[in-house]
């Protein structure tokens, strides 16, 4: 999924055709670090998602 497509899934601007496909939106804000650049409301989600499991923290090139 390309970051426009996750942009607009999240923002609401378009419906997820389901959870799966909203998660995966989710995890590419996450991954591309888009997440930095939203208001609180959308970090704490992200937050949580990250702490239920259901998304993952993003990999940081050269971290292991």
């Amino acid at each position: 999924m390309d970051i426009t497509d996750a942009t607009l899934i999240v923002t609401g601007i378009n419906k997820p055709k389901n959870n799966q496909q909203m998660i995966k939106a989710w995890q590419t804000i996450i991954n591309t670090g888009e997440i930095l650049n939203t208001g609180g409301y959308y970090g704490q989600i992200a937050k949580n998602l990250i702490e239920q499991g259901l998304c993952k923290k993003p990999t940081i090139k050269g971290n292991k």
